[in-house]
């Protein structure tokens, strides 16, 4: 059987990793911050929307 991963670990992943790609991507810091934001809004979303079942 398969060990699951807390929310908070995986968000932290996704979190990370889109971070990794904008710096890669190389783009400004205003829309940097921006998606980097709606990724958290989107995270914090879906953790919520996943306790609530």
């Amino acid at each position: 059987m398969k060990k699951q991963i807390s929310n908070t670990t995986a968000n932290l992943i996704t979190i990370g990793g889109v971070s990794a790609m904008l710096l890669i991507a190389g783009l400004p810091l205003t829309p940097s911050i921006g998606i980097l934001g709606f990724t958290a809004l989107g995270c914090k979303y879906l953790t919520d929307k996943r306790n609530d079942k």
